[in-house]
């Protein structure tokens, strides 16, 4: 079964809804953007490098796949929730850090030699970054308005898990 993401226009036949469009610019603008990031990231840690160029990859697709006017119900949710986990890992990069990641080997503009000075930790916050963070965000929620009703209901209430268990992170402490 397909998801039509087509619909009839009264001038030229057949053209496609505005809110696929958009979706369309905010996963090519969110695969461009992790696309530019990969060769900074491949620098400092070769995982993070390749985990960049797939997610620009996997986000380039789903453009296509939009852009090529019919995508399976399947395939959307696991867009969305895709782009959930890409959240998820920013959210927690940017806050705890992640706890797998390399320690970091450079202080106030230092390299030190051998071991790192400073512990894994949140990672900095650009402008980049934020705007992709808004793109992926917006792309969730027009993700969800392209599913049926009945997947939209069950992938509501698991968005809203998620959202519960950030906020217990937060009042834990476990994201501080």
């Amino acid at each position: 079964m397909s998801l039509a993401i087509r619909r009839t226009s009264d001038t030229d036949g057949i053209a496609r809804s505005p809110v696929v469009d958009l979706a369309i610019c905010l996963s090519a603008y969110a695969a461009m953007a992790h696309a530019v990031a990969v060769p900074r990231h491949v620098d400092t840690w070769a995982v993070a490098g390749a985990f960049f160029a797939g997610l620009a990859l996997a986000q380039g697709v789903l453009s296509i796949s939009l852009l090529r006017d019919r995508l399976s119900p399947a395939m959307v949710g696991l867009a969305l929730w895709g782009n959930v986990a890409v959240i998820c890992v920013y959210v927690v990069s940017r806050t705890a850090g992640l706890p797998f990641a390399p320690r970091t080997s450079a202080h106030g503009g230092r390299v030190v030699s051998g071991q790192s000075i400073l512990p894994r930790g949140p990672e900095s916050i650009g402008p980049l970054d934020v705007s992709t963070l808004v793109a992926e965000l917006v792309l969730v929620a027009v993700l969800l308005s392209l599913m049926d009703r009945d997947h939209r209901r069950r992938t509501t209430t698991g968005l809203m898990l998620v959202g519960a268990i950030f906020w217990v992170a937060v009042a834990t402490g476990a994201l501080s």
